[in-house]
């Protein structure tokens, strides 16, 4: 209501099968009052040149009344990475990542469904989200809006909680599980998330396995030390250790998951307690080669980031 200022996130829209988003948005926008405001905002449909559309923004109905002209519903959920976001209420948001850390929209979920411990990918770019529902692991799929459109539900089992989830290329699922007293166990389902198989590591004095991600060689596992350090173990095909890079921690700071980046490489996120959230990218030999940080609201966890 009354004159302002209207900061527009970049968002990303869907019109028909064309995936569409915003390559520049209008900032610090004024608005007038009692009237309405017309924004002229470049989008690029997936495959083709720029383009533009209009956003109309009135404030006499009482509340700013967004609009797009000529588009459906707003969704969040193509061409992006997606960050896993646990908020102070105990809701959980999905956010739609630029590979420069640019938000591009998200999804809020309730509390309703559990603590979000891991967002996944898979490989028609459909979000996946596993949560920790009081020690039971509920994985939801997302559909295109970034509802969720099925779920499927294990445990609890005693001293077990889910860490992660991930889809593989030939669309068998991994389930991750890690005990209070070390253990791992890493479930194999099907394509339906039915289970199939299981295997343990460890218990190794101080670590917990805490992410699992496919990868060229076969897979990657993220152990984090009770002492802040990381190590990346590299597995095979089927799931058998390989090796491991080490990486020491750093003061502060709080190593909370694994995923393969678009060159194939691991990317490892990472959050300060002051909230800062920074996205290393690995190099082959999986020791650090870059980062970028990530923008937090005050009070809220990263605990999961997929690339695309």
């Amino acid at each position: 209501t009354g004159s302002g200022t209207m900061v527009l996130r970049d968002v990303v829209l869907s019109s028909g099968d064309t995936a569409d988003y915003f390559v520049n948005t209008a900032r610090g926008v004024t608005i007038p009052a009692g009237g309405s405001q017309e924004i002229t905002v470049g989008f690029r449909p997936r495959g083709t040149g720029s383009s533009s559309a209009t956003l109309t923004v009135n404030t006499t109905a009482g509340n700013a009344d967004v609009r797009l002209s000529g588009f459906g519903h707003i969704e969040s959920y193509n061409n992006a990475g997606r960050l896993l976001i646990n908020e102070a209420d105990g809701s959980t948001t999905v956010r739609s990542v630029s590979e420069q850390g640019t938000c591009l929209g998200a999804k809020n979920l309730p509390a309703i469904h559990g603590r979000g411990v891991d967002v996944e990918l898979d490989h028609t770019g459909v979000a996946n989200v596993l949560f920790d529902n009081g020690g039971r692991a509920r994985i939801a799929r997302m559909g295109v809006t970034g509802d969720i459109i099925s779920q499927t539900e294990f445990g609890p089992y005693g001293g077990w909680r889910p860490t992660a989830f991930s889809v593989r290329s030939d669309g068998t699922r991994r389930l991750l599980w890690s005990h209070v007293n070390g253990w791992a166990s890493l479930w194999s389902l099907d394509s339906n998330n039915a289970y199939r198989s299981h295997q343990y590591f460890g218990p190794y004095s101080g670590w917990s396995a805490i992410d699992y991600a496919q990868s060229a060689q076969g897979a990657k596992m993220l152990w984090a030390h009770e002492n802040g350090s990381l190590s990346v173990w590299t597995l095979d095909a089927s799931d058998q250790y390989l090796s491991y890079r080490w990486q020491h921690g750093y003061e502060g700071w709080e190593g909370q998951s694994l995923c393969i980046g678009a060159d194939g490489n691991p990317q490892v996120l990472w959050q300060n307690i002051s909230g800062q959230v920074n996205l290393w990218s690995l190099n082959a030999g999986d020791a650090y080669a870059s980062h970028i940080t990530l923008p937090m609201d005050s009070g809220t966890t990263a605990t999961s980031y997929s690339a695309r």
